[in-house]
Order: C-alpha cells, then structure tokens, then sequence
C-alpha cells in the first residue's frame, strides 16, 4: 500500500500534508514522515527498524551525515513512518506505524520503559494496531500517542515539518527519548542506543518531515 503526504500544493516547490489544526497547540496529521531524535540542538539520526524493517525493536541511525531524509538516496521502508489520528468521543491520539512491515509503535507491556514493533491479534483489521476498536486503544493506552506538543513549521526544502516531543496519553505522561546518547549526530552505528521512558526523555525532542512525492 502506498500513503501520499503531499495532497495541498501552496507554491511552487511548496506542499502541505494533511492538516486540520484544530487548535493552537494540536493539529491533525496524517502522511508518511521521516521522523528525526533531537537532544540539544543535534540532529542524532532518523528512527528506523533495523534488519530491513522486521527487527522487534527500533533504534536511531542515519545513512550519510545529512540529516535531511535520514541522509539515505532513495526512501527507505524502514525509516518511513506512516501517521494517521485515532478519535473517540473523549480523546484524539496518532498511531505510528512503519511502513516495512507496517507494525506500531508501541511500549512494551507491564509500563517497562522500551518500545516494540507490534500488532496485537485482537482483530484482522490492523487499522488500531490490531486492538478490538478505537477505544480498546486509548484505553490501553501503550500505542496512543500524544501531539499535542508538536509545532509545524516548513523546512528548508519546503515541506510541512512538526516538531516537539512524544508523549503516550497526555503531556506530563511517559516522553520518549533515547538511551544511552550516542558518541556523535548524526548517529551511523545501528544498536548504539534505545527507546526509553526515562529522565533524561526530557531532552529529547523529534522532527517530523515529510517524504517528497515520487
């Protein structure tokens, strides 16, 4: 299946994803994004899934020392991340999906402090990560992601760009980050650090940009 993250032409060159702001600090969006971990300024690489997008787990790399597209020449399955909005009558949450395999993002059971690659076997349907419904996903909460913190802005090539923090649930819940720091930004060794929830998440911030049409 293929997601187009272009579909509001402004200017020549320029694109706009699909935004609904809704209010001054949320907007929905839904595109398929490069999706970029930020400590203090540095650009430390894109999230992907190693092994071609099937490991369980997901780390920060990047192919080149360019940070635009996670420094790879041609787009790569493993580092694009699909992002659409999940409403119920009480919340407003986003799935990330990968689009490898197209498995979510989501914490791993019993609040432990790391993410996973997983579709649970509730339902066929895969559109709430395998959950029964849209409630059953809120409700549990580990692949309901909160972004409401996120900024859009363009970025130098044009296109939308969000950026601000993760959070599953709400803001003052669990905020991703990565441990340990690696050595240099960009990160180029896979397996030098992981997703956690953890003090230092609070230094932590993420890019979101879009992947140009074909």
């Amino acid at each position: 299946m293929k997601w187009t993250t272009c579909v509001l032409p402004l200017l020549s060159g320029i694109c706009l994803a699909s935004v609904v702001p809704t209010t001054a600090a949320q907007a929905l969006i839904q595109g398929t994004y490069a999706i970029s971990a930020v400590k203090n300024g540095a650009n430390y690489g894109c999230m992907i899934v190693p092994d071609s997008g099937h490991a369980n787990g997901m780390t920060i790399y990047n192919w080149s020392a360019s940070d635009w597209l996670c420094g790879a020449d041609a787009p790569l399955e493993q580092a694009q991340w699909f992002v659409y909005a999940v409403q119920t009558a009480a919340a407003r949450v986003h799935i990330i999906k990968n689009l490898a395999t197209g498995r979510c993002l989501v914490r791993d059971a019993g609040g432990a402090n790391t993410l996973s690659m997983y579709l649970w076997p509730d339902n066929t349907d895969k559109t709430y990560c395998g959950q029964a419904s849209a409630q059953a996903l809120v409700n549990d909460g580990r692949a309901a992601w909160n972004f409401n913190s996120l900024q859009y802005t363009l970025n130098n090539a044009g296109f939308v760009r969000f950026t601000g923090p993760l959070y599953l649930g709400q803001p003052g819940y669990p905020r991703l980050g990565f441990t340990p720091t690696p050595p240099t930004a960009p990160n180029r060794v896979v397996g030098t650090t992981s997703p956690t929830f953890s003090s230092d998440a609070g230094a932590w911030t993420f890019r979101f940009d879009t992947w140009p049409q074909d």
